[in-house]
């Protein structure tokens, strides 16, 4: 049984660097066929020999290796390199085959007349692999771009696959992503110009600074559903782990850490803020430093400049989850929530495993009176982080407020307890809940002493304790409370109103008139 490649595999396991990493590159184009020639494999070799020569790579370039013997020499002396090397990048072009379920790449002058001169005069894939897969704690990127035509086909064409069931699956090893240009049935053309469309696509994202290798990924498909009208489709499998790996990070660390501190402080000086990152995008196009630009004028008002910098960030990069949810920020803003809504779910449908996206969405639900929604995307939220005592706080405030449920919003406050049983909060939301709505004093106390004995200085405990006991008619314990509060928080000039009723409950008088 046989199948074309369908096109790449990106064996990629993740490890953390210093700036001093050693790079290796083996770049390999197979254009001239004695059958079945193609004419841009030798060209998309150069292209990508020459971007990565610029990210500080050693690249070991080879053009159309005539046979077995000459395609096994110039993987040994890659392998035989390796070792003193970081981060290996391997990228083949050119005819590929598979034959139950191992897959080789044709020499140029070999002659592939049925399946076992294929196994027997062609290089297995495995050949690379094994180079790889032993340094498994280091960074190893393999692209097979292979799956151009059929050469058990009398009449081969230009194309990197046909119609048919292509590429079995692969799962990823852990720690990997394994990637195909096009996906079963599809075809990958050979382009019309001097480079196919995904090794244009892919040079130019490789370059991208402060890119993750697997937002690379995301970007050429993206690219290529959209050059391809949808005709070639990549997808992708991935088992990544660890810290991410960029091949081009970004050289102002010191600044981005300056400017991120000053986004976290609300009294922060946004205009030197611009000022630091203005100063970087004067020499870079760092798609981060836009994108603190684009928060720092969110941050000072200025809608209309952030709007157009938030818009040109996802020109550049459609798969950005950060600009999307960034962007969101503006639009709430500016109270705009619909729009909001649409950006926080095409951040949702990049990145579907971010539960703060499913939490932040039902601000701008809330603000809509979309409580329902809201609903869901909290439980959403819980289902992918069942620990976070945040996501049932708020999901139990909108029980217990809007979508009025008395059940409810007890069960979530108690799930909170459940996993922490110091969140004094929680104590405070059942009691007061009880005391307020569900009429039941004796419950309110059990709860809000429990939340008392763990801190007995939380404002919001002796305020409701104050309440509770002035019901109760325990008008001494009443005024404790209520003192209490009043030296938490002196500027509240409510609960001098408040304390005056157990005073004169009491006959103390002269108090009540004191304290109002």
């Amino acid at each position: 049984m046989k199948y074309l490649i369908s096109n790449i595999i990106i064996f990629f396991s993740l490890f953390v660097f210093g700036q001093n990493e050693k790079r290796l590159a083996l770049i390999i184009g197979n254009s001239n066929y004695i059958n079945g020639e193609l004419k841009n494999p030798v060209n998309d070799a150069r292209l990508i020999a020459k971007t990565l020569d610029s990210l500080n790579f050693e690249v070991l370039l080879y053009e159309n290796l005539k046979t077995q013997r000459e395609f096994k020499d110039a993987v040994r002396n890659f392998g035989n390199k390796r070792n003193d090397y970081d981060v290996a990048f391997v990228y083949y072009a050119g005819h590929g085959i598979q034959i139950e379920n191992e897959n080789y790449l044709l020499a140029t002058e070999e002659e592939y007349l049925s399946e076992i001169d294929v196994v027997d005069y062609s290089l297995s894939v495995q050949n690379i692999l094994r180079y790889l897969e032993s340094k498994n704690d280091q960074v190893n990127i393999l692209i097979l771009d292979a799956c151009r035509d059929n050469p058990f086909e009398n009449n081969w064409n230009k194309t990197r696959s046909i119609a048919g069931k292509g590429l079995a699956k692969i799962p990823p090893p852990t720690g990997s992503l394994i990637a195909f240009s096009t996906d079963s049935g599809q075809t990958a053309p050979d382009g019309n110009g001097e480079n196919s469309l995904y090794t244009l696509s892919l040079s130019k994202n490789l370059l991208l600074e402060q890119t993750t290798i697997d937002q690379v990924f995301r970007n050429v498909r993206a690219e290529i559903l959209a050059l391809s009208n949808g005709e070639q489709r990549p997808v992708e499998a991935t088992q990544l782990t660890g810290e991410a790996f960029y091949l081009n990070p970004s050289s102002f660390k010191k600044e981005f850490k300056e400017i991120q501190e000053i986004l976290e402080d609300e009294q922060g000086d946004f205009l030197n803020g611009i000022a630091i990152v203005e100063k970087i995008l004067s020499v870079s196009n760092s798609i981060e430093a836009q994108l603190l630009k684009a928060r720092l004028l969110t941050k000072i008002g200025n809608y209309n400049e952030a709007e157009m910098e938030f818009q040109n960030i996802i020109s550049r990069d459609t798969l950005n989850s950060d600009a999307y949810f960034h962007f969101t920020t503006l639009y709430e803003e500016e109270q705009k929530y619909e729009k909001a809504i649409v950006l926080y779910e095409k951040a949702i449908e990049i990145d579907p495993q971010d539960k703060d996206l499913y939490f932040n969405i039902t601000t701008p639900y809330e603000e809509l009176g979309m409580y329902e929604e809201a609903e869901k995307n909290y439980l959403k939220a819980i289902e992918l982080d069942p620990e976070n005592t945040n996501y049932y706080l708020a999901l139990g405030n909108l029980y217990r407020g809007e979508l009025y449920d008395r059940d409810k919003a007890i069960e979530q406050f108690n799930k909170i307890i459940e996993i922490d049983s110091l969140y004094t909060a929680a104590y405070n939301n059942i009691g007061n809940f009880y005391l307020n709505e569900g009429n039941d004093l004796q419950k309110a106390e059990e709860y809000l002493l429990k939340g008392y004995e763990l801190d007995n200085n939380d404002f919001n405990l002796n305020y409701n304790l104050g309440l509770l006991y002035e019901e109760k008619k325990e008008y001494t314990l009443s005024i404790k409370y209520f003192n209490k509060a009043i030296e938490i928080n002196p500027q509240d000039k409510d609960l001098y109103f408040y304390i005056t009723t157990p005073y004169e409950e009491l006959g103390m008088y002269e108090e009540a008139r004191t304290k109002n």
